[in-house]
């Protein structure tokens, strides 16, 4: 088959949170990169793992992990 590319991404994430009745608006690819190292990390991964799986050579890493401390 032909390489998947980033607008053939975009265009369906972007159909199927249209579908799902959210804005698209609200959601850039990068949301998704936030989204799989804030459960990553919330689940306990590495750092290490966290980076190998978001393909980082960087630290940067740690600006996409978005983990909210609650007062109880």
């Amino acid at each position: 088959g032909l390489p998947v590319t980033y607008s053939m991404v975009t265009s369906q994430l972007k159909s199927a949170i249209q579908f799902i009745g959210l804005s698209p608006d609200q959601f850039k690819g990068h949301s998704f990169r936030i989204g799989a190292a804030t459960h990553a990390a919330s689940m306990g991964f590495s750092d290490q793992v966290i980076q190998k799986m978001g393909r980082w050579n960087s630290d940067a890493f740690k600006h996409y992990i978005r983990i909210q401390s609650f007062k109880l």
